[in-house]
């Protein structure tokens, strides 16, 4: 019952981690108020920046360094919104990006008439850009959640038995089948709990049931265990 409830969790957790990773916006959209800042994109994602941009005056808006290999440009546009004034050319100039590989890039534009690159621009726009990969089930499950390594194996378990037998066997003494073996909560795949019954003679010839329970520690080889009921057999 209890693997199977550890297994439903492990499900659940795997279900939620899928929707979160799902749930990260496909385009993340920055302006000139993120200039000379750190930003963060996952691979995949699409980055839109969008610059003010006057094209009456000649200023124009021109990527100058990026990395090809981790980013990738897309389509460039510019959009003017509607205005009552039809001789105001204003607009923004919007260029697109795909985050396509882990790493890192500057991302840096400069404002400047094309026939006078010599001169100094007059904006400049600049981000450091770190691409990184979306978490996803394979490689991070919740703290609350049970993980694959807390589920035991068969060979693990099959260890602990023999263990458990062998650290507790003395002299006239029999074993029932163990009762229960798990994983300890809050340990890790070689920790297990268990409760088993011994059955055993003692010097007056007397027949007793003991039920025990207790650790063992596949990595140490310690069993440690108590006495919690003890009857006449």
């Amino acid at each position: 019952m209890k693997r199977l409830f550890l297994v439903t969790l492990l499900l659940l957790g795997i279900s939620g981690l899928t929707f979160a990773t799902s749930m990260l916006p496909k385009e993340v959209c920055i302006d000139n108020t993120s200039n000379g800042k750190e930003m963060t994109l996952f691979v995949g994602q699409t980055l839109s920046l969008s610059l003010e941009e006057n094209p009456a005056t000649g200023y124009r808006w021109t990527i100058e360094d990026f990395k090809p290999s981790v980013l990738e440009q897309l389509e460039a546009i510019f959009k003017q919104p509607a205005k009552s004034d039809p001789a105001d050319s204003s607009g923004k100039r919007i260029f697109g990006f795909l985050a396509k590989k882990v790493g890192e890039t500057p991302l840096k534009l400069e404002y400047q008439r094309p026939w006078s690159e010599t001169t100094k621009p007059a904006q400049t726009f600049s981000i450091n850009l770190k691409i990184v990969k979306a978490k996803t089930p394979s490689n991070s499950l919740p703290q609350n959640s049970a993980s694959k390594t807390d589920q035991p194996s068969a060979n693990s378990e099959e260890q602990a038995k023999a263990l458990i037998e062998k650290k507790l066997n003395a002299p006239g003494t029999t074993y029932g089948e163990i009762q229960s073996l798990e994983i300890k909560a809050g340990t890790d795949a070689t920790t297990f709990t268990f409760t088993l019954v011994k059955a055993y003679q003692d010097n007056n010839g007397n027949a007793w049931q003991d039920t025990l329970t207790g650790d063992c520690n596949l990595k140490t080889k310690k069993v440690t265990s108590q006495r919690i009921k003890h009857t006449p057999f």
